[in-house]
């Protein structure tokens, strides 16, 4: 395994299309079909980002050393999905359109079923409370100056992720799994 991390919250449907961490050639592919999902990329998006994908109904997800966040509403709603880069960068691209945005650490875009992206914008304390509320993770604790080389957090779930990339913006905790399987 690359340890990669990823949390599911209730009512999620995720699938394993693709994943191969061994040999000269790594990928992943995973997709997410409904429900909220929160991801930390692991050796294979350091080593082969261009090989590491995530889709969900409307858009596929480029990585560069990432934590993603998302909500991918079900198949039968017109709703838009939601993609959060909570740290490093990614690209949202349509999968109707072919359009791609950018996104930076601490930014959010809306991808429609048959349209492209909205410009991504800056999060705001609220996105990330509905995010971290939606994937049934605690809220972070109060912001504060980070401890000088340590990481401290409390686990309560079933594994944890050690990651090089900094905190997402608005959330201090890593990701937790919450769920090991896809349903």
């Amino acid at each position: 395994t690359d340890k990669t991390v990823i949390t599911l919250g209730s009512e999620s449907h995720f699938s394993v299309a693709e994943y191969l961490s061994e040999g000269g050639s790594p990928k992943a592919k995973f997709k997410f079909n409904q429900g909220v999902f929160k991801t930390i990329t692991g050796q294979i998006g350091k080593t082969a980002p261009e090989n590491f994908t995530l889709e969900t109904k409307t858009a596929t997800i480029g990585i560069r050393g990432t934590v993603i966040g998302g909500t991918v509403p079900p198949p039968s709603s017109p709703a838009p999905d939601t993609i959060i880069c909570l740290g490093g960068r990614i690209t949202a691209t349509s999968l109707k359109t072919g359009v791609t945005v950018n996104l930076p650490t601490g930014t959010i875009t809306f991808v429609p079923v048959s349209g492209p992206p909205a410009p991504p914008r800056q999060t705001t304390p609220q996105d990330i409370a509905q995010f971290n509320q939606a994937l049934g993770t605690p809220p972070p604790p109060p912001s504060g100056p980070p401890a000088s080389g340590s990481s401290s957090s409390q686990s309560s779930g079933s594994s944890s992720a050690q990651s090089d990339n900094a905190p997402a913006q608005g959330d201090a905790t890593p990701a937790q799994s919450n769920n090991s399987g896809s349903q």
